[in-house]
């Protein structure tokens, strides 16, 4: 009994720790519609799998924004394939693709 009471403590300690690292944005063009558009997917992917996504408002507004550009579409066909009926590998850059989105939204006046 001790032992999973150790476990179960040690558990919740590690569950309930934040990760407050911030994301570089420097080396990412949020005006270039290709990225964009990969990172409003993967932020998708992130919101329905890991609860971690940007913000819905934001990505609906630069989905209406780019809703006729090609290249954003390209960008945002990339990760059709990643996700799966019920679950997805690789969302290592869920922090990134939210403050990708979240920068993009700001930089095109969208609120």
């Amino acid at each position: 009994m001790k032992k999973f009471i150790v476990f179960f403590t040690v558990f919740i300690a590690a569950c309930n720790t934040t990760n407050n690292t911030t994301v570089d944005l420097s080396n990412v063009d949020t005006t270039n519609p290709y990225l964009v558009g990969f990172y409003v997917k993967y932020s998708e992917i992130c919101a329905q799998f890991r609860g971690s996504g940007a913000n819905n408002l934001s990505i609906h507004a630069l989905k209406q924004q780019y809703q006729q550009n090609a290249r954003f579409k390209k960008g945002y066909a990339v990760n059709n394939g990643t996700e799966g009926f019920d679950a997805v590998t690789n969302l290592d850059h869920c922090d990134l693709a939210k403050a990708v989105v979240n920068k993009a939204s700001k930089y095109q006046k969208i609120s």
